[in-house]
């Protein structure tokens, strides 16, 4: 094994040339992906395709159409105007013209049903466009009167209107939400020209969400990752006082980021908000190797080695621990890669491949860089003057207390985990946005002007032709509807077309708003339903039914109690044979986040199992892997406490922090022991060798983990959630780690490690 270290050491030190030569061809071989490489701000990522509620949400939109649609609200005090409905229809004309739309449903396109007692009135409420004030006032006499329409295509307040634009789904074609949010906002740029400012139009919906959060996260990727690089490289400078640490963590940082996004787009991966840490994690965590290298290559030539001598020794001692260190963080990702949410899987791979093209990049770029770069002439920076006396310090206290230092972290670790069980699961994609941002401000307005934008698909299924038209089963969807009503925005529904259209033709008495006792007149009734829009709410043979709810409901977890509380209500009431079940986009999240909560411990106890094998094939010691693991279950215990703490749920896209943590904490901690049994090896006593490792690797310990909370600190002012919350977590963990690798490490190998000297 030694052999082979030093042969390859001695190719990295003697080739410099041709290492970088194969830094360029790493890149350039995989540089064709790169402009494939899209970004996805959907749910549809968090789905798993053969998940029972994936196949549900399918057949729905199969039998009923799509739940994705742009909602365009109109709100004014003077709403009901030729104006105004005139341009309604221009524009419900302009967005049924748009490619990709499905159907249009606004004061334009809806059915009055409106009755006298003896007949029914099934035309358009606004065939066309209103010649006068008296006509204006008049259809919005009748749409606010219709409680079909009151939360569908006009607000309570009489002040809003709502034109929604139903959507195909293209997850192939990245940019057609995009493409059609443009078109939309094109044709109400003419509307808002004529109408002027007292009438406000805007754009909303789940689509609007998406495009906010894909521009969001590109430019925080796009700002963020050169302050944070730049914030390392200054500390890692302040640090050495030597320039050649400015230029290793760029090149090699820089060149893994590249490698590894053109990976992700020859694999057809997207940037998503959880993949988007990927790049900043590279350009921060990839440059604690480097830093391990470097101490080790300037301590050599402190000790007045020349440049070829100097990156012998570095890589002869450093060689191993660097590959052991990347190999087990990227074992460790790679784990995830067998998650069921694409999310979290195609994370996985995507992260494993670029900490092990990290490490490649690191191991070709530095020593070729150190070999052509002068040797680095500095006087010792005041950090190192004031950091002497600080690890000889340290190293006597620990060596003096490590029973101390033991109880101590045993108390800590068990308050630590006592308040990361109380840490909750959400996946909830608004709140990765700030309070302030533009598309929440939009979302509030249309809660408020006429409706929430979540739409919650309840379906009805009797298993039986017609019978959805027995009076039984369809009073007890009823029943179910005007419950939902009371918890909810709007409900829309069969139930409602056929009370409405009973009640119409009962000189609108209040009493016979109600399902009829006869499932003959339902069948009638349901013939004077547009059939366009009967399709939307039952199936052909009137077996299924479905409830389309508009919500405000955000967040995995509060979706997941609605919907139990529903299924609860609904089973009490629906006839025998008759199920309920959810369906939509935010149901498909809801469940993603059920799925995370079941699977989220056994991903970290996945990764905790490959780690500590690893780390017992590379000490052959029982005793040193458990020594070694247990001073990296402290960042994971923080990481779950901090999000109790600062009220942060359990996601897809923050739990990979514990993950992060856990890598670069082994990684020292790796470094710490390997050191140690170098020192036990030459005979050093257990006490000699514990101070001597403390103080030899006290410099790039803490040098590496300073750097990376600087890092990871640059990312708590990006504009996107998920990256403050990572930020914010993984700057706690690595203090946390920083604290264990230099105290809890070293008293656990006082106290329990029997290496042999000599």
């Amino acid at each position: 094994m030694d052999d082979l270290r030093d042969r390859i050491a001695h190719a990295l030190v003697t080739r410099p040339f041709l290492c970088l030569l194969a830094v360029v061809a790493i890149i350039l071989a995989t540089a064709p992906g790169l402009p494939s490489l899209k970004i996805d701000s959907s749910a549809r990522s968090l789905v798993v395709e053969d998940d029972p509620a994936t196949r549900d949400y399918e057949r729905m939109v199969e039998t009923f159409g799509n739940d994705l649609a742009f909602s365009v609200i109109y709100r004014s005090d003077a709403l009901f105007t030729p104006a105004v409905l005139a341009s309604i229809d221009e524009v419900t004309l302009g967005l049924e013209d748009l490619d990709g739309v499905t159907r249009v449903v606004s004061l334009a396109t809806v059915n009055g049903l409106q009755g006298d007692g003896k007949t029914l009135d099934t035309d358009l409420l606004m065939p066309v466009p209103p010649a006068s004030d008296a006509e204006a006032q008049a259809i919005g006499k009748r749409a606010m009167a219709n409680e079909l329409l009151v939360g569908e295509v006009v607000g309570r307040s009489g002040r809003a209107a709502q034109v929604t634009a139903f959507i195909e789904q293209r997850p192939e074609d990245r940019d057609f939400e995009r493409r059609t949010l443009a078109s939309i906002e094109a044709i109400l740029d003419r509307e808002r020209d004529r109408l002027g400012p007292s009438v406000t139009i805007y754009v909303s919906g789940p689509p609007v969400v998406s495009v906010a959060m894909v521009d969001t996260m590109v430019s925080d990727l796009m700002t963020l990752a050169p302050l944070a690089i730049i914030a390392v490289v200054l500390i890692y400078f302040w640090f050495f006082r030597t320039a050649i640490v400015v230029v290793l963590p760029i090149v090699s940082g820089f060149a893994s980021v590249l490698a590894t996004l053109g990976f992700m787009g020859l694999m057809g991966f997207e940037l998503n908000p959880l993949s988007i840490i990927i790049p900043p994690m590279l350009l921060v965590v990839g440059a604690t190797e480097d830093i391990h290298l470097l101490s080790e290559y300037v301590d050599e030539i402190d000790r007045g080695q020349d440049k070829a001598a100097a990156t012998g020794a570095m890589l002869r001692y450093c060689l191993m621990p660097v590959f052991l260190t990347s190999l087990t963080t990227t074992i460790g990702f790679l784990t995830l890669s067998f998650n069921e949410i694409p999310l979290i899987s195609e994370f996985g791979i995507a992260a494993s491949f670029g900490m092990a093209i990290n490490l490649v990049m690191t191991l070709l770029a530095t020593p070729a860089i150190v070999r052509l770069m002068p040797v680095p002439v500095r006087r010792q920076p005041t950090p190192e003057r004031l950091a002497s006396p600080v690890r000889h310090k340290l190293a006597m206290f620990v060596t003096g207390h490590s029973r101390l230092i033991a109880i101590v972290g045993l108390g800590v670790f068990l308050a630590g985990s006592a308040l990361a069980m109380r840490v909750t699961i959400d996946n909830d994609f608004l709140s990765f946005f700030d309070d302030d941002a533009p598309i929440l401000a939009k979302l509030r307005d249309q809660s408020r002007d006429v409706s929430g934008a979540a739409i919650l698909v309840v379906q009805i299924d009797t298993h039986k032709v017609d019978g959805l038209q027995e009076p039984e089963t369809l009073a007890a969807v009823a029943k179910l509807s005007d419950y939902l009503a009371g918890r909810h925005d709007d409900v829309m529904g069969y139930d409602l077309f056929i009370r409405r259209i009973h009640q119409q033709l009962n000189a609108g008495q209040e009493d016979y708003f109600a399902i009829p006792d006869s499932p003959a007149l339902i069948a009638q009734y349901s013939l004077l339903i547009d059939p366009e829009t009967l399709s939307r709410f039952a199936d052909f043979d009137m077996s299924k039914g479905l409830l389309l709810v508009r919500t405000r409901i955000a967040g995995s977890n509060a979706m997941t109690q609605e919907l139990a509380t529903i299924r609860e209500y609904a089973e009490g009431i629906l006839p025998p044979g008759v199920d309920v079940t959810f369906s939509g986009s935010e149901v498909l999240v809801a469940r993603s986040g059920e799925r995370v909560s079941r699977e989220v411990l056994a991903n970290l106890a996945s990764v905790y199992a490959a780690v500590f094998v690893i780390l017992l094939m590379i000490f052959a010691s029982l005793r040193l892997a458990a020594i070694s693991i247990v001073p990296n279950l402290f960042p994971t215990i923080a990481v779950f406490g901090a999000m109790v703490m600062l009220g942060i749920p359990l996601d897809t896209a923050v739990f990979p922090v514990a993950v992060i943590a856990l890598g670069i904490a082994v990684d020292d901690t790796i470094h710490f022991i390997s050191r140690h049994i170098a020192n036990r090896r030459a005979g050093e006593s257990r006490e000699a060798s514990v101070r001597e490792t403390v103080e030899r690797e006290f410099r790039p310990i803490v040098t590496s983990s300073v750097a990376l909370i600087g890092g990871f600190s640059i990312m708590t002012f990006a504009a996107f959630g998920s990256i403050q919350q990572f930020g914010i977590l993984a700057a706690i963990a690595i203090f946390v780690a920083l604290a264990a690798d230099l105290l809890i490490t070293p008293a656990l190998v006082l106290l329990f490690d029997t290496t042999k000297s000599g």
